[in-house]
């Protein structure tokens, strides 16, 4: 194998340890998610406008359209939409 093949095998590898690294990264998110979910069950949500001015959040007007659909959807006892990460 030449050194240059050698490297590109090198680079690639590299492109997928940090790919991997991410995905366990999103794991723990989520897990720790899950976590506080199961232990927030059944308490009161704190409404959006409330969260939004305590944080001194701004968001443009389409996210925060997403933002009530989704707690809407959730009043519904929809499920929540996932999005899957794009290298999966």
């Amino acid at each position: 194998m030449t050194e240059a093949a050698i490297l590109k095998e090198i680079e690639t590898l590299s492109q997928a340890v940090a790919r991997l690294q991410q995905r366990v990264e999103d794991l723990e998110d989520l897990r720790d998610l899950e976590t506080a979910i199961a232990e927030n069950a059944g308490k009161p949500l704190i409404p959006w406008d409330q969260a939004k001015a305590e944080l001194d959040l701004e968001f443009t007007p389409e996210f925060e359209q997403s933002i009530r659909e989704a707690e809407h959807d959730m009043a519904e006892g929809k499920s929540p939409r996932v999005r899957e990460p794009e290298d999966s």
